[in-house]
């Protein structure tokens, strides 16, 4: 780890919601605190690559979650 990272930097947020208001609603609320967001299937399933995009304004840091079965 880098010793000048903050443990803000270590934290992720799974947006695990249905639609891109709520996802929007929780990182304008968490950002610039938290950097690194999950987006889950139901998220992408609802909003499709617009969930990617809200997620990558401003160099905000995603990933997509594995499914679980």
């Amino acid at each position: 780890m880098n010793p000048t990272s903050s443990g803000a930097d270590r934290i992720i947020v799974a947006l695990d919601v249905n639609d891109l208001s709520a996802a929007g609603s929780i990182i304008d609320k968490l950002y610039p605190a938290v950097k690194m967001f999950k987006i889950g299937s139901q998220l992408f399933t609802s909003a499709g690559p617009g969930a990617v995009e809200l997620v990558k304004k401003e160099r905000r840091r995603r990933f997509f979650g594995p499914e679980i079965s």
